[in-house]
């Protein structure tokens, strides 16, 4: 009998990191990017990977809570949005996620 866990998978397999949800409220959307600034950026990062990795021309980025609306980034905008980041990331020090988004700034830049 075969074990159930014993099914892996494929390191080829492309995993799609989750759209955020942002607030569709002004007032509570700007509160919510003031204090998840840092998820937020990460979030963009994470999905301008998975494009990367999927050769997507234009990727969801985030979604409006309880609407059909989405904030989408093309792939000609990828350069300056991961640069935004980084330098964000380095100026307020928050080395630990750097790494990722130099990685993808660097294959970027090829």
């Amino acid at each position: 009998m075969a074990n159930k866990n014993s099914a892996k998978k494929s390191p080829t397999t492309k995993r799609k990191k989750k759209v955020l949800d942002l607030p569709i409220e002004f007032g509570t959307m700007d509160s919510y990017i003031g204090t998840h600034k840092t998820e937020l950026m990460n979030a963009v990062v994470d999905r301008v990977q998975y494009a990367l990795r999927n050769e997507l021309e234009v990727v969801e980025i985030f979604k409006f809570t309880d609407t059909n609306y989405t904030v989408t980034l093309k792939s000609v905008d990828f350069y300056d949005n991961i640069s935004n980041i980084c330098d964000h990331f380095l100026e307020s020090e928050q080395y630990e996620y750097c790494n990722q988004a130099f990685k993808i700034k660097q294959q970027l830049e090829k």
